[in-house]
């Protein structure tokens, strides 16, 4: 019978544990969220102490588990949210005789953790006193200049039950600078927390103490600043607090990143300018892991040279209002605030991107938008024109920018990543462009700092009208291989001159890869390329070249994981650091230089040229012409040249090239055919205007895969010595597929290089390339690199004088060889000599 008892108080414990465990993890569950269905008011704590008896059979009979929690009831707080910055008043207004607020801190008591199966509550209620202000945390001391202030607050005597609905609760803090100027900042509703660590990717948000109201401001003047918070409720009560001061003093970092002067880089308050490196992190494995991932990722980055990241809110990691719509997860906010914190740490760059496509395609049926689960919309694409979808959303876009909008290290907010992908998008795109601007208008309401605004399109060209509107500040670029990318380093030039041309704002590749398709990737079978890149070429390319293009953060890799840090590729953005250092682009007045090779052997040679755009919806050009000069150069957009050729039935057929050539020697054209679309084909090819050659290509797979190898076969003309026009059509109804052109004794032997150069009056820098040195020569072709030799190249635009000339290695980022040369009538020779691969130059005034 004692083993009996025993067991009996085993069984006890068990249980008690069980309830306390329960109960915890209770408490720390990333989506409860907060909803007072009353105003908090100025209540004092109360305790309820509640006693529960619980039969627990055993084996001696039934014995009784008595447990006693006492929780302590703290006052309710309220909340406000806010649609629209409200116009300040010119002067601060004298606060309404209320009471004063004493001045009081906010201390973190733990929540108790004393578990129960029941928890029965008191509530104590009072008369609602007059609406006031009570300030719980003011600036202390002198703060400095981009330093973070923060003011925390209650209000009581409002209505309201949402705290996250600006039509329900509105609330901002009112600031006048030093200057005169006037500075209107959302307040937001916060929950104070810290975080438990449960060993490796195990973190829990312990929530601490009642929420309350929270501003963040981040000073961009010195001297004394005057601040007062307004609050209004739905049914339009409001309540203004008494004037306070808060004193700005010194300097703390660089500021906010801007766009510079000139529209194409980017400069820092400061005046300081960099080029960045970025790199796609753009969700944690898991929420429970996500502050320990970004601390090894940034530290990591951080070690790289890598300044710029892209994070975004997602279903399957953190997000904010997936579970319940307006109404937002206080954990996985509190998560975000350690990770900007974790940015600022480690001087890392945020693109922060506030929805993904997948919320209005493959993830539709989960959203909480939708009408099938409670939302106002019917249907995905509603999403751009529902003015109710459009209130709330505009809510959460507010809540981001209040919360996180105060550090200087959020370099950019996207409204969307890959907005083409969602559901039923090309018959909504006038929708959508209506739908960014106020989006992005609102932005620049909300966001005291102006910061950069941009959105994102899988395909740049699938509604460019977007790009022209006054409140997108950069184009955004996501560009995939393994179709029309097969020579990155040509491309990514062609696309930021050709985007800079036509909008005359920055340009940033802020995915890219050799190809789109993950492992596992639907109705795939095979090993995407970027698997095979090990050496990663392609990412090598996609660096280098987009820094020349003047684009003032490199292409970001979207293989984040399974590519560079798998085949620890960090080497290659190490090395593009360690040049550009000490390059301060816009002090520096850097701009495109012109640099051409010395012809020292007039050996004609064959150019080979692939496809560099995939299939492109909406062309932005009436005409793709270009020319193909002896020396090596391109003219024109080589970024459209497209390896679809479209037919009749396509409005895309303007994009069909016209090349102009001239032939050293006799020579010959090589078009290689891939395959045709369901409603066949005719390849026609015009010399000078004749018809020089025809040819019928009826569909013989039944198939609509442009890489499926239906035809698999070279089409060959020659031509004698002389310059020609080269057009390239078809004048069936649907498409077919190119895979390369050659040109036979159209260019110089040494003209097996590209010349990238950028430039000022007293300094040069320059990235040359062996043109056989790209992803699909190296790694799927398994091509021998015959190095170009005997390569010298000039450039113009520098004063005279004597310069050092610094030669580096491209992926360890060192010196390699140094000389002296003497610029004269502006120009420098420089012999660089045999390139295998590529190598970078520095050119230097030694005066």
């Amino acid at each position: 019978m004692k083993g009996v008892h025993i067991a009996a108080i085993v069984v006890i414990i068990v249980i008690a544990l069980a309830l306390i465990l329960a109960q915890y993890y209770a408490m720390q569950r990333g989506y409860e969220t907060v909803t007072p269905t009353t105003p908090p008011q100025q209540t004092t704590a109360t305790q309820t102490t509640t006693t529960e008896t619980t039969p627990v059979p055993t084996e001696a009979g039934t014995t009784t588990l008595v447990i006693e929690v006492t929780v302590t009831q703290p006052p309710q707080t309220p909340t406000t949210p806010s649609p629209q910055a409200p116009t300040t008043p010119t002067v601060l207004p004298t606060p309404s005789p209320t009471p004063t607020a004493p001045s009081a801190t906010v201390t973190e008591t733990t929540s108790p953790q004393t578990p129960t199966t029941t928890i029965a509550t008191e509530t104590t209620t009072t008369p609602a006193p007059q609406p006031q202000v009570v300030f719980l945390k003011l600036p202390e001391g002198e703060g400095p200049k981009f330093g973070l202030v923060e003011i925390a607050f209650n209000i009581s005597g409002l209505s309201y039950s949402n705290p996250f609905d600006t039509s329900d609760i509105d609330v901002w803090v009112h600031i006048e600078t030093p200057s005169g100027s006037r500075v209107a900042v959302p307040a937001f509703y916060f929950q104070n927390y810290t975080v438990k660590r449960f060993g490796p990717g195990e973190e829990i948000i312990v929530r601490v103490g009642r929420p309350y109201w929270l501003a963040r401001f981040t000073p961009v003047e010195e001297g004394v600043h005057k601040f007062y918070v307004k609050a209004v409720d739905g049914r339009g009560s409001a309540v203004v607090s008494e004037i306070r001061e808060f004193v700005v003093k010194g300097v703390a970092g660089r500021g906010f990143v801007r766009v510079d002067s000139g529209k194409r880089l980017f400069v820092f308050d400061s005046g300081e300018s960099m080029f960045m490196l970025g790199i796609n992190v753009a969700w944690p494995p898991d929420r429970r892991s996500s502050i320990s991932f970004y601390e090894q990722w940034f530290a990591k980055l951080n070690k790289s040279g890598i300044k710029v990241v892209r994070i975004g809110l997602v279903p399957w990691a953190l997000t904010l209002e997936w579970s319940k719509l307006h109404y937002y997860s206080l954990d996985d906010a509190a998560r975000v605030d350690e990770i900007v914190k974790l940015a600022e740490k480690y001087d890392i760059y945020i693109v922060f991107v506030f929805m993904w496509h997948g919320e209005l395609a493959d993830n539709w049926g989960d959203n909480p938008y939708n009408a099938a689960r409670g939302g106002p919309l019917q249907s995905p694409e509603e999403f751009w024109s529902n003015t109710v979808a459009i209130s709330i959303f505009k809510d959460k876009v507010r809540y981001i920018i209040a919360r996180w909008g105060y550090s200087t290290h959020i370099l950019a907010w996207e409204l969307i990543n890959e907005a083409d992908l969602t559901t039923n998008f090309f018959s909504a795109r006038g929708a959508f462009v209506s739908w960014v601007k106020e989006i992005s208008s609102y932005v620049k309401s909300v966001d005291p700092y102006n910061r950069i605004v941009t959105v994102n399109l899988a395909d740049y060209n699938s509604e460019p009208r977007v790009w022209s509107l006054e409140s997108i500040d950069i184009i955004n670029v996501h560009r995939y291989g393994p179709e029309g990318f097969k020579d990155i380093a040509l491309a990514i030039p062609s696309i930021v001159e050709g985007l800079w041309n036509t909008y005359r704002k920055p340009i940033i590749v802020t995915e890219f890869g050799v190809d789109y398709r993950w492992i596992g990737y639907p109705g795939f079978k095979g090993t995407p390329y970027w698997a095979y890149d090990k050496s990663g070429v392609g990412l090598h390319e996609g660096l280098w070249s987009s820094i020349f293009s003047l684009s003032p953060v490199s292409a970001m890799s979207w293989w984040w994981d399974t590519q560079v840090d798998s085949y620890n590729l960090w080497y290659h953005y190490k090395a593009l650091y360690e040049f550009l250092k000490g390059v301060d682009p816009v002090r520096g007045g850097l701009g495109k230089a012109r640099a051409s090779l010395v012809i020292t052997d007039a050996t004609p040679s064959s150019i080979a040229l692939y496809p560099l755009a995939g299939w492109v919806w909406v062309s932005p050009v009436r005409e793709n012409r270009l020319v193909i000069r002896p020396d090596g150069a391109i003219e024109g957009r080589v970024d459209l040249l497209s390896g679809f050729i479209y037919g009749t039935c396509h409005s895309q057929r303007a994009l069909n090239p016209v090349f102009t050539v001239t032939f050293i020697d006799r020579g010959r054209v090589v078009l290689h055919i891939n395959s045709v679309g369901r409603g066949s084909a005719k390849l026609v090819i015009y010399v000078n205007g004749t018809l020089a050659t025809q040819l019928d290509l009826p569909d013989k797979d039944g198939k609509s895969d442009g890489s499926a190898n239906e035809y698999d076969m070279d089409v060959e003309l020659w031509f004698e010595p002389g310059t020609y026009e080269i057009k390239i059509d078809n004048e069936a109804c649907d498409w077919l597929t190119w895979d390369y052109i050659v040109f036979e004794n159209a260019v110089y032997r040494v003209a097996k290089v590209d010349l990238y150069a950028l430039a000022n009056s007293t300094f040069a820098m320059l990235w040359v390339r062996n043109k056989d040195y790209n992803w699909w020569n190296v790694v799927v072709l398994n091509k021998p690199l015959e190095p170009a030799e005997g390569v010298e190249v000039e450039i113009e635009g520098l004063q005279d004088g004597v310069y050092i000339v610094e030669f580096w290695d491209t992926c360890r980022g060192v010196v390699v060889k140094s000389m002296e040369v003497q610029v004269s009538n502006g120009v420098a020779r420089v012999p660089v000599g045999s390139i295998e691969k590529d190598i970078a130059i520095k050119i230097t005034s030694a005066g």
